[in-house]
């Protein structure tokens, strides 16, 4: 059960078209990279759990349920960033080294059918 080419053709635009306008024009990758996860997860999830009634408005809401994780884990990230700086700042040290804490700003989303 994967999404067929037609239904890419006809939703891709459309998807990144929404996504641009609920997370704004400088969000424009990440709709773009969201986008492209939304059609990798059908060939997980669908195989599964069979095809949606809606395939539309299951990858939309997927792609946008991706997009609000990969923006939350960004302000989460500069968060932290914010919290180091000022232990370094207050205590005069540098705040210690945590190996793999911060996730990676945006990291490209590759499908592998």
């Amino acid at each position: 059960m994967e999404p067929s080419d037609q239904l890419f053709r006809r939703e891709a635009g459309r998807i990144v078209a929404t996504l641009t306008r609920i997370f704004g024009i400088h969000n424009l990758a990440l709709a773009e990279d969201v986008m492209q996860d939304a059609f990798c997860r059908p060939l997980e999830v669908w195989r599964l759990h069979g095809i949606p009634e809606n395939p539309s408005a299951w990858l939309m809401a997927t792609a946008k349920n991706r997009a609000l994780d990969v923006l939350r884990r960004e302000r989460t990230a500069r968060a932290l960033r914010r919290n180091l700086d000022g232990f370094s700042t207050a205590n005069g040290h540098s705040p210690p080294l945590l190996k793999n804490s911060l996730p990676p700003a945006r990291s490209k989303m590759t499908c592998f059918a």
